[in-house]
């Protein structure tokens, strides 16, 4: 029995160039309002469950001292879109970070937008990647420090994954990878950092004055360390960006998109400050890590953004309003074909199939789909699937 899950993604990074606009429209942030206002009181935590679309229409948004906001993933694992007609303070948190692995067997989720951990060496079989384009590799964990890749996090007997993608614009946002499953009696690997879209009409205030830990979180999770003999790979940093006309800190806020291992900055990811006005930023930068990409691109989402769909596998619908598993039945082909759809892409779409198994290596094949747009086109690519194994099937731009 071969079978795999497969999962629509949007991630098309390589494929966007965006100029900084000279001005800003009136409803910048794209907020309908239909949520309303969004308030958190003092020490409050509050845990949303994100719509389809991962956006979050509010009026206004205010976090009260010491409060602490966080999602539920939804199915098609979106970044986290707070988008605000009116005026924006944070005094508390926004996290949105990677989850911990706890156990050999159960790799940590990514945050929403963001890719899970490998799973450690267990009974039943041997350690596996990290997903997403930059998962960290099954072995012994080794402390590296690659800078700023979106990436998971690496082996000693099978080298490091450093694949770096995305932009500084965040544009596409996306989250980043997971951490690979140790060998031995090894942990599985941390989920990688989600990311997150806070947008105004009007103005951003980020408050750490009373609480100084106050701010913006995208950690990556956090495998035991190896001293316990539990050696999986942390997960990396995420993505992290605002955009107002007015930006403003006071104290020295915490904007985090780094894997939680020491607290130093590894595995960043990456954060963006778009803004007309920044008030009291420039000077209040030590506790962004890793350094904010700061412009004027007041572009909350793309007109016509590139999309990706798997619309079968194995010759099996896909559906992306639901969770699928696709059978390949005992006796079947090992080599099946992965049918992908894409749009806007005003071009070649230059893509990579992967398919990341429990254990053992994954697979890939190039796959090149002419979409010279506006409509949609597909592609097919073979690909064998591991016998005996639940996969994930995964679709990016290379």
């Amino acid at each position: 029995m071969k079978t795999s899950t497969a999962n629509r993604l949007l991630l098309a990074a390589s494929v966007l160039a965006f100029s900084a606009g000279a001005g800003h429209a009136q409803n910048l942030s794209t907020s309908t309002g239909a949520f309303g206002p969004l308030t958190l009181a003092d020490n409050e935590t509050r845990v949303i469950n994100l719509p389809a679309d991962g956006r979050i229409n509010a009026t206004t948004i205010a976090l009260g001292t010491g409060s602490k906001l966080s999602f539920v993933r939804n199915f098609a694992n979106t970044p986290v879109y707070l988008l605000a007609t009116g005026a924006v303070s944070i005094k508390g948190t926004v996290d949105v970070s990677g989850y911990d692995s706890t156990n050999s067997s159960t790799p940590g989720l990514g945050g929403p937008g963001g890719y899970d951990g490998g799973r450690g060496t267990t009974a039943s079989g041997a350690n596996g990647w990290g997903l997403g384009p930059g998962g960290g590799k099954p072995g012994q964990w080794l402390e590296l420090e690659p800078a700023f890749q979106l990436s998971g996090v690496f082996s000693a007997d099978q080298g490091t994954n450093t694949a770096k993608y995305g932009n500084s614009l965040l544009i596409p946002l996306i989250g980043v990878s997971g951490g690979g499953g140790g060998s031995g009696a090894g942990q599985a690997g941390a989920g990688g950092g989600g990311a997150v879209l806070l947008a105004s009409d009007v103005s951003i205030l980020v408050d750490a004055t009373t609480t100084t830990t106050a701010g913006l979180y995208a950690m990556g999770g956090l495998a035991d360390h190896p001293s316990t003999g539990k050696n999986g790979g942390p997960g990396s940093g995420g993505g992290i960006r605002l955009l107002a006309p007015t930006i403003s800190f006071s104290g020295n806020p915490w904007l985090r998109a780094f894997t939680r291992y020491q607290n130093s900055g590894r595995q960043p990811g990456r954060i963006r400050l778009d803004g007309l006005e920044l008030t009291g930023v420039m000077g209040r930068l030590a506790q962004v890590v890793p350094p904010a990409s700061i412009g004027r691109n007041m572009i909350a989402f793309p007109a016509t953004l590139p999309k990706i769909e798997i619309i079968s596998a194995a010759g099996q619908t896909v559906d992306p309003a639901a969770s699928t598993t696709v059978t390949v039945p005992p006796g079947g082909a090992a080599q099946q074909p992965v049918v992908v759809r894409v749009t806007n892409f005003g071009g070649a779409a230059q893509l990579k199939v992967v398919l990341t198994p429990e254990s053992g290596a994954r697979v890939e094949a190039d796959l090149d789909i002419t979409n010279p747009g506006p409509g949609a086109t597909t592609g097919t690519a073979n690909l064998a699937f591991p016998a005996n194994q639940v996969s994930r099937i995964d679709v990016w731009t290379r």
